[in-house]
This record gives C-alpha cells, structure tokens and sequence, in this order.
C-alpha cells in the first residue's frame, strides 16, 4: 500500500515495536540475520530497494546477501559508529583492521536513552569529534614502559607507538585483555573478546613487543630505565566488602567463579551491588550448570544498570527460565561463615539467609595501584590509565589510554 500511494522511496525493516525494545537495540545475545525472513518476504512484494538491518555480519554476510539478490541493500549503524571506515577496509581487502562493534550498547544507545551524547566503549572519538583522531609526532622520541594489557594499557601503547615512541608492554597474565578475558567466559558474552583482538592486532601491526607472564615490581621497572611509565593494572574485587570472619572457598568473588578457584555448592546465595553484566552472567552461568541461585541487592530490581541498555528483557528472562530468584530492597549487614544477615530496607526487618553452601559477592572492584605509587617520584614520567585510576569499565579505559598517549 505504500508503494502504491508513491510514499515510500525505500523500505528499512525492522521487527521491533515499543512492546520489545530489544528487537530495535538488539544486544550480542539476540542471533544474527533475525529480521532477514520479514525483509526477503517484503522484497518479494514490492518494487522499491527493501534493506535488511539489525545484526548483519559484515562483511561476508552483507555481501552474500546483496550478491543472492535477497535484499537490496543492508544498514548499519553501530558498526560505523565503531568503526567508520570499515566499508573502505573491506573493499581494500582488510578486515582485520576493522574494529568490530559487539553490540554491548553501553557507549550509543546506553548513552542516548540517558540523554547523553553519544559514545562508544572501543572508539573514543564518538563524542569527543572535536579532539580529532590523528596525533601529532614526538618532538622527543622517548622509552616508554605500559605495565598492564587490559585495554587502557593497550590503547595508551598504541597511541605513543603511532606518534614515535619506543614502546613496550608488559602483562602478568599469561594473555593480553585483562577483564575482558572474564567478560568473555560468560555466557553469551564471548564477542567482547573483539575488543582485545582488535588492540592486540594493533599492536602486532605497529611491532610492539607484549610480554605476558611477567609480573613487574617496581624494582625490574626501574632496572629498565624507561623515560615513561604507564602503569594500567586495572582493579580486583573487593576483598571485603561486608563486616564478619568469611572467606573462600565458601564466600567467593564472581572472579572466583569465572575462573573456577573453587568448587561451587549446589545452592547459591548471589549478592548483587554490581547491577549489571557482571552479576547477572555469572548467576547465569551458575544456573546453566544446575545449581539453584537465589540473588539479593539492595537495588529496586536485579539488573538496574542494564534498562537504559537494552539487555534487561531478555537478561532476566534467561535467569528466571533458570529457576534464579530475585530478592531486592536487602541490605546485607554482615558475614559469618556461611550465614548473611542483612535487612529489608523500608521496614528494618531482619533477615538471616542460611542454608546456602556457597555464597557469591558482587559488590564491586577496588583499584589495583600499588605499583603507581610504588613509582610515584621515581621515574622521569609516571601515568596511570584505566581500572588503576577508579574501577569503571572499558569505555573509560580506552578513553584514558588513548589520552595518555597523546600526551607523552
């Protein structure tokens, strides 16, 4: 009817409507091509260009598509948020130089439902158009010295490796990416390895050396007499957080539980001050493997901090198809052994949640700076990037990498 009445130049399809938000900002859990069936139905009955959008893999997928004469066109619009050259890339026959989005929607439609400018966790210039991308040369070629390859340390060594300095990388961990490595493990979450293959492809590409397994103390740093330090440790969680005698294996951090530390119990009392991905993943993978999870915040509902994202839907779905529990408005007040005791915040009341063989906390990280301040004074240049500043997450890490870079 719309190609009838001469309205419509194009048709752009999409399947989501206010009632399901997550079909039009889908997350990386919602399956490539998902609107595919509705747009080759559409381009069947019309004559206009039909475009095909929302979580299209590029290039092979988009290309395949068009070549098969199934849609007309494909749209993108967070891939080039990301990365805006990476049509130019493709046709040049380099997509490994594409910076991949991977749909976490924190930096653009996290932002924008805040009434926030725009941005994005890997490329820092959305947002910041008016810094410019390009960085001007050294004027003193100096040794640089990044301790950390999470993503700020990663970022702040390709920046000063582009604008002329020698630089290398050192990693305590046996691989580069930090947190992203934990992000990754959890269910549904594996894409956000992108963000590392993305940096670490960099790096390659500009010959700068990362060492991994090699645990720096300021003493080894200072027998290399770098001219710069950037120290990018990036945070642990709280060892803490709640008055009481507790500790593993029977109270755990989510890191325990990604990393598999400890054996987990059959029952799990997960108490959730994160709010996020963090949280809900890790329940989520403890539900997967059968155990029964109860989860309490403090917080009006489980997940608070994904609404503006676009991932609460279908987050709390998967944990209650799981069997999860929600419990909210609970303050926890102190650990003992096995045992929490916490209180409803509006009546006051008391609670003591027992029973549960293994408790899981969390309550947020603390930064990793040590060795900044171990340094501080005794190095020409010393900078710290990322989690080591203040625990946030990877949009603030690449951003304060890229800036210290620049500035060296």
């Amino acid at each position: 009817a719309l190609e009838t009445q001469g309205i419509a130049d194009y048709f752009n399809v999409s399947v989501g409507t206010y009632y399901n938000l997550h079909l039009i900002m889908p997350t990386m859990h919602i399956p490539q091509g998902f609107t595919l069936e509705a747009a080759e139905r559409i381009k069947q009955s019309v004559t206009r260009p039909v475009i095909a959008s929302y979580q299209i893999g590029f290039p092979a997928m988009a290309q395949s598509l068009v070549a098969e004469n199934r849609v007309d066109l494909v749209g993108f619009v967070r891939a080039m948020i990301c990365d805006p050259e990476m049509a130019i890339k493709a046709r040049e026959g380099r997509e490994a130089d594409i910076r991949f989005c991977v749909k976490d929607n924190k930096g653009c439609i996290g932002r924008i439902n805040q009434s926030k400018k725009l941005g994005c966790i890997q490329n820092p210039e959305i947002g910041h158009e008016a810094s410019g991308g390009t960085y001007p040369v050294a004027s003193q070629k100096k040794k640089v010295l990044v301790v950390g390859a999470g993503p700020a340390g990663m970022e702040a060594a390709r920046v000063a490796r582009e604008r002329g300095h020698d630089v290398a990388v050192i990693e305590a961990a046996d691989q580069v990416g930090g947190q992203v490595n934990l992000i990754g493990k959890r269910p549904g979450r594996g894409i956000m390895q992108g963000v590392s293959r993305y940096l670490k492809h960099c790096l390659d590409q500009l010959g700068v050396v990362v060492q991994t397994g090699v645990t720096a103390t300021a003493e080894d740093i200072l027998s290399r007499a770098p001219d710069v330090v950037v120290v990018a440790t990036g945070s642990r969680p709280k060892v803490k957080p709640y008055p009481g005698d507790y500790g593993p294996p029977q109270v755990l951090s989510g890191w325990d539980v990604i990393l598999e530390k400890h054996p987990v119990g059959e029952r799990v009392l997960f108490v959730d001050e994160e709010g996020g991905h963090h949280a809900m993943s890790t329940a989520e993978l403890l539900a997967q493997q059968g155990k029964k999870v109860d989860m309490i915040t403090s917080d009006l509902f489980i997940g608070i901090r994904l609404a503006h994202r676009g991932e609460l839907y279908l987050g709390r779905q998967r944990l209650l198809q799981l069997g999860v529990t929600f419990t909210t408005d609970v303050e926890v007040l102190e650990i003992q052994g096995v045992v929490v005791t916490a209180r409803e915040i509006y009546s006051n009341k008391t609670i003591r949640y027992e029973g549960y063989d293994t408790v899981v906390l969390d309550t947020g990280n603390q930064a990793w700076d040590d060795l900044y301040y171990q340094l501080k004074g005794r190095v020409p240049e010393l900078y710290r990037a990322g989690d080591c500043v203040a625990p946030r997450g990877i949009d603030m890490a690449i951003l304060e990498g890229r800036t210290v870079g620049s500035r060296l």
